[in-house]
């Protein structure tokens, strides 16, 4: 539902320790740890391999992304 209402103009803003979901709307991605980034960079570019686990839609390769 959140995806019908996002113009290409809107900025959305999440904060998450499961990036599965977010992901699905992001155009860009900064990771932090201990309040530093560690990566800021495409979703496809940080995670290739999401999303490739058609068999099981709650899996999506992040589970040890925190």
């Amino acid at each position: 539902m959140l995806e019908r209402s996002l113009k290409p103009e809107d900025i959305l803003v999440v904060a998450t320790h499961r990036p599965g979901q977010a992901l699905s709307l992001a155009t860009s991605v900064i990771v932090m740890q201990y309040s530093g980034i560690v990566a800021d960079n495409e979703p496809e570019k940080l995670f290739p391999d999401r999303g490739s686990n058609h068999n099981n839609p709650g899996d999506d390769g992040l589970s040890d992304v925190a």
